[in-house]
């Protein structure tokens, strides 16, 4: 978690809160890890675009487990991230595009619309899925369900000297 906040604190800027409601219980996933960082941060990207005026970010993570397979899920153990944001949320009639290549809810100039189809491609490939709930003026809950690993958990590398630098404190006192 932490180099991701360290990534994310100071593009966030001082007006959005930033909480980590990571279950030290969490599965591991089976995925590439690269890829998942950046599917978090296009996440974490668009829930940031859905405050202009500030609000909460939250990052959490549950264990989940499917019973029956559907055409989206095989049956088996995944881990839900879960990106929540307090913003605009997006309408009803938008909601089954929003994952669509080049889609965006954002005027010209305020990003790709890449961020949730890259997600979604990134889950979909992992044997996983993306799931968005959103409701207009609330806000919008996007989980990225990725499969279980089976293998035990591997002691984290040290982290490569280019880290640190991304670590500064975001000029307002590094608080979130």
């Amino acid at each position: 978690g932490e180099a991701v906040s360290g990534l994310v604190s100071p593009v966030l800027g001082g007006l959005i809160r930033f909480e980590w409601q990571v279950d030290t219980e969490t599965w591991n996933a089976h995925v590439d890890a690269g890829q998942l960082e950046l599917a978090l941060m296009n996440l974490i990207f668009n829930a940031r675009d859905a405050l202009p005026s500030g609000g909460t970010i939250v990052i959490a993570t549950h264990n989940r487990t499917v019973a029956s397979a559907s055409d989206e899920l095989a049956a088996g153990d995944y881990i839900a991230l879960v990106v929540k944001d307090t913003g605009s949320g997006i309408p009803p009639e938008l909601l089954s595009k929003v994952i669509e290549p080049f889609f965006t809810t954002k005027s010209v100039g305020k990003g790709t619309g890449l961020g949730l189809s890259t997600a979604y491609g990134f889950a979909r490939q992992s044997g996983g899925t993306l799931r968005i709930d959103s409701a207009v003026g609330r806000g919008t809950t996007v989980e990225l369900w990725l499969p279980r690993s089976l293998e035990a958990p591997a002691r984290p590398p040290a982290p490569a000297p280019a880290e640190s630098r991304l670590r500064q404190p975001a000029g307002n006192g590094g608080s979130i």
